[in-house]
């Protein structure tokens, strides 16, 4: 699946000021919105979208700064206008109830919806959140033995990200770090991946990655507090050989929360999408 063909399978939709690339398989099934991660784009979910496509109406946007959609080089894009955005989103294409599926920097955007259903804020119906592979900051579920400086690993985190967009090189060895088997994606996926995140100038953006820390700890309490206090569903899928988190850390955030199952799939890194894509479908479609 090269760029020019997996460009072909969306289009690109006014959204207040931007476009939004999106895939909408645009079917009359149940809707299940897509959230990728950071530095990440819709093309993530190439394995997946045929066989999900038959038992939903998939639809996967591009995230403003990422992928085909509109990037803004000296403006940090914070996870509230993407959440304005992705509202405005649904309201065109006429979506009134839904599934969500996030992956990394998509949880936060999936966390403000929740809060805003919470708060009465908008009249969607989510039927069920589920959660894969993202960054959890340890400071929020600390073992008291540990001692860590999580001062130390947020800056070792930002400076990881950031340099990861310096080169092909140095992304496709990012990329294959995270991955349990790197065999997983050929060099095709490395290529059309790279492509999507430097067209249009998206190599500046990665340099807003602190504004993200930031903005996560400031809306930290208030993402929690509304996913501890939903009814809905919340089911955590989590590729058990992640490197960015100990399984200590991430069962301890499930446990948080009410209303969660937590499924840890074996010989999978940070991209179940990617590495287990026949799990993860039905994983979503049984669940």
């Amino acid at each position: 699946m090269n760029i020019e063909n997996w460009r072909k399978k969306g289009r690109k939709i006014p959204a207040f000021d931007n476009e939004v690339f999106v895939i909408d398989t645009n079917t009359d099934k149940e809707v299940l919105l897509i959230l990728h991660g950071y530095a990440c784009s819709s093309y993530d979910y190439y394995k997946i979208l045929p066989e999900l496509s038959k038992h939903y109406r998939v639809i996967i946007p591009d995230l403003i700064c990422f992928g085909s959609s509109t990037k803004y080089i000296n403006k940090y894009f914070s996870v509230i206008e993407q959440t304005d955005v992705i509202i405005e989103l649904l309201k065109i294409l006429y979506v009134k109830q839904m599934t969500i599926l996030a992956h990394d920097y998509g949880v936060s955007i999936a966390s403000e919806l929740i809060a805003r259903k919470e708060s009465s804020l908008i009249d969607f119906n989510i039927k069920q959140l589920f959660l894969s592979n993202h960054y959890v900051p340890k400071k929020y579920f600390e073992d008291e033995d540990t001692g860590e400086d999580t001062n130390i690993e947020t800056c070792s985190f930002s400076k990881n990200t950031t340099s990861m967009m310096s080169s092909f090189s140095v992304f496709k060895k990012h990329k294959k770090k995270n991955l349990f088997q790197v065999d997983n994606l050929n060099d095709e996926d490395f290529k059309t991946m790279w492509a999507l995140h430097v067209c249009n100038e998206g190599i500046e953006v990665i340099d807003f990655i602190s504004n993200y820390d930031f903005e996560r700890k400031i809306f930290w309490d208030r993402w929690m507090n509304a996913l501890k206090t939903t009814s809905i569903n919340i089911k955590f899928f989590w590729g058990k050989n992640d490197v960015s988190n100990s399984l200590k850390i991430v069962d301890s955030l499930a446990k948080s929360i009410d209303n969660t199952e937590v499924h840890f799939e074996e010989s999978c890194g940070y991209y179940p999408m990617l590495e287990k894509p026949l799990k993860l479908t039905n994983f979503l479609v049984n669940s």
